[in-house]
């Protein structure tokens, strides 16, 4: 039985590269905290998640929905080094 989920929308908008690196957080978001969450995305590649079984399509106008805000990225490290990529999976992308 699920307990409170929290809805996600993510918004990305950069080159596929960026995107398949988002697949991987979305994977890795579900695997730690299973049934916690759930998540949609409006990416300029669509057909990257077609299939993801992370994905629940949640409507733009959803009031519980969360719309995170726009991350930076400030540094040399690879952009799954802070998220212990060992520690759930092996950090590649999820297409």
């Amino acid at each position: 039985m699920r307990g409170t989920v929290r809805k996600i929308i993510l918004k990305n908008n950069l080159s596929p590269g960026d995107l398949v690196m988002l697949t991987a957080a979305v994977r890795d978001l579900h695997l730690s905290y299973p049934d916690c969450f759930d998540t949609d995305v409006r990416t300029s590649c669509p057909q990257l998640w077609e299939n993801n079984p992370f994905i629940t399509p949640l409507s733009e106008g959803d009031p519980d929905a969360v719309r995170p805000g726009r991350g930076t990225c400030a540094g040399p490290d690879h952009c799954l080094a802070g998220r212990g990529a060992s520690s759930v999976t092996d950090g590649g992308g999820d297409i």
